[in-house]
C-alpha cells in the first residue's frame, strides 16, 4: 500500500502546498499504523489532505489489488483535474460481482476514461495484485487523462464583427442643445 500511495502522490503531482498549517501534520496524527519517520509517511499526509480516503487503520505492508489501485488513482486523477461529474454507460464487467461496491463508480470512470483495459475475456481481475509494469501503464494513462483534461483547448470565442455607425442629417429644425419642458 506505501507504494501505491507514493506513485500516486508523486505522479499526479499532489502537494499541500497551498495549505497553511499551525503545526506541520504528521502520519501519526492521522493513521494508526505509519510511523512518522517512515519513508512514505509523507506521502500519506498529503494523500490525506487531497482527499484520498485512505482508512486510518491502513496496513502500509499490505499488498495493494487492482480495485484499490484503481479507485485510490481515479479519486487523485479527478481531485487533480477538478473534473465534472459525468454520467456514463457502464462497461460490462464478466467478473463485475467480485468488485468491492465501495469501488464500481471508481472503477466504471477509470474504463470510461481508458486509464485500464478488460482481459481478453471481460474480466478486470479486482481481486488480483497489481503489477508494476500493470501500476506503470495505468498512472501513465491517467497522466494522460489529465493532460487532455486540463490542457484542453478553450473553445474559441465568438467572432467580433465590426460595426460602424453613421448620422445622417435629418432636417435644419433640429435645434441644437434644446432644453426639454418638465412634465413630459
Amino acid at each position: 500500500m506505501s507504494e501505491a500511495i507514493c506513485i500516486h502522490v508523486k505522479a499526479l503531482d499532489l502537494n499541500i502546498d497551498m495549505i497553511r498549517f499551525k503545526s506541520l501534520p504528521v502520519a501519526s496524527g492521522t493513521y494508526t499504523h505509519i510511523a512518522d519517520n517512515a519513508w512514505y509517511a509523507n506521502a500519506f499526509v498529503i494523500a490525506y489532505y487531497n482527499g484520498l480516503e485512505i482508512p486510518k487503520d491502513v496496513n502500509p505492508n499490505a499488498a495493494v489489488t487492482r480495485e484499490q489501485f484503481g479507485d485510490l488513482l481515479v479519486r487523485a486523477l479527478e481531485k487533480k483535474g477538478n473534473f465534472p461529474q459525468i454520467k456514463i454507460v457502464p462497461a460490462a464487467i464478466s467478473d463485475e460481482n467480485q468488485i468491492t461496491p465501495e469501488y464500481q463508480g471508481a472503477l466504471q470512470r477509470m474504463l470510461h476514461y481508458k486509464i485500464a483495459e478488460l482481459d481478453k475475456d471481460g474480466k478486470l481481475n479486482p481481486k488480483s495484485q497489481l503489477t508494476r509494469g500493470g501500476a506503470a501503464i495505468w498512472v501513465y494513462n491517467a497522466i494522460r487523462v489529465l493532460n487532455e483534461h486540463v490542457l484542453a483547448p478553450e473553445p474559441a470565442p465568438a467572432p467580433v464583427e465590426a460595426v460602424s455607425v453613421t448620422v445622417e442629417k435629418v432636417n435644419d429644425d433640429v435645434k441644437r442643445n434644446q432644453a426639454i419642458p418638465q412634465g413630459r
